[in-house]
């Protein structure tokens, strides 16, 4: 009885999911923005069923084929959930969003073709999306990418296991008041990273004609895996922004009155997308005492005095200076 009663149970379960129905949607919201400007690439699922409110299972990530020049970043999901009655006949719905920010400086037309992901233990299909992108007009006002940035000036090249200094910048235009930093982020898995300082120093820089202040915070990278290797810095932060609308539209131009009527927003800022080529150590020349030691180091041996008896101890001293990762410099063999 137990046994049919199992059987019974799957038999429902498997008539009820022939009800149930899965589409998947993609498309950019604007489809068309000007180069510079943000976009949001959004893939939808939507599942229906006559019987039970379908549940989504959460997705985190997709197998997006690159599409050279167009940037997506920030991807985040939103989940709904609706039911109408027709006839009489509860039809239940949900839908999933993955929403993804695009961008590029480059004008052109941008599609992402088709593809497969798995769901529910199933393949579904991503139809393609087109994002046109146009020449910006010169009298446009900037971009939050213009106006909020981050830079790392990270080396092309390095060696695996040589730390190097690298300055995390965070440039914000002297009309936009940072109001604080919510979370730090990097995506460095071929790296060690050294943790965040809690404190910044500020400066001011021009750059593109543009006044900046601007916060550095010293760190350091050590490649622990040889190849291509990603190294991408993020914060979130808010910031209050001016009201561009009232710059452009008043016949003073901007001034003191654009940040009192600007707008308080959260925005995630990443640094441009870095790969860095991570050579493994050439074994040719190598000393037999090499302990993994890379840098650029001088040393210096002193004694404690220039005379001494026999059996009479002295001290001797041994002073390593330089920059490297002297974590792996090992103490002299007596």
């Amino acid at each position: 009885m137990h046994l049919r009663h199992v059987f019974l149970l799957f038999a429902l379960w498997a008539a009820s999911a022939l009800h149930a129905e899965i589409q998947v949607n993609t498309r950019f919201e604007p489809a068309r923005v000007a180069a510079g400007n943000t976009s949001r690439y959004i893939v939808e699922i939507v599942e229906s069923d006559n019987s039970a409110m379908p549940q989504s299972e959460r997705i985190t990530s997709l197998p997006i084929p690159s599409n050279g020049g167009l940037t997506l970043r920030n991807g985040h999901t939103s989940t709904s959930q609706s039911t109408q009655i027709n006839n009489g006949r509860r039809e239940y719905s949900s839908t999933q969003q993955l929403i993804i920010d695009a961008v590029s400086k480059t004008p052109g037309s941008y599609t992402i073709p088709a593809y497969i992901f798995e769901y529910k233990g199933g393949r579904l299909q991503a139809p393609a999306a087109t994002l046109e992108i146009v020449e910006r007009d010169a009298n446009a006002a900037p971009t939050v990418d213009e106006l909020i940035f981050l830079k790392a000036d990270a080396p092309e090249q390095l060696y695996v296991g040589q730390t190097t200094p690298i300055t995390l910048k965070l440039y914000v235009s002297s009309n936009v008041q940072l109001r604080g930093l919510n979370a730090f982020d990097r995506d460095a898995d071929g790296f060690t990273v050294s943790d965040l300082p809690e404190e910044s120093s500020e400066s001011v820089e021009m750059f593109n004609g543009r006044r900046y202040r601007v916060y550095s915070w010293p760190l350091t990278i050590t490649p622990i895996s040889a190849g291509p290797q990603d190294l991408n810095f993020q914060f979130t932060l808010a910031a209050q922004m001016p009201d561009q609308r009232n710059s452009r539209n008043s016949p003073f131009g901007g001034g003191m009155f654009d940040n009192f009527f600007g707008r308080s927003e959260r925005f995630n800022i990443y640094t441009e997308p870095t790969q860095i080529d991570v050579r493994t150590l050439p074994a040719e020349g190598k000393p037999k005492s090499f302990s993994g030691a890379i840098g650029n180091f001088s040393m210096s041996v002193s004694a404690d005095t220039e005379n001494t008896r026999v059996d009479e101890p002295i001290m001797l001293s041994l002073k390593l200076t330089g920059s490297g990762n002297f974590d792996r410099i090992k103490g002299p063999e007596m």
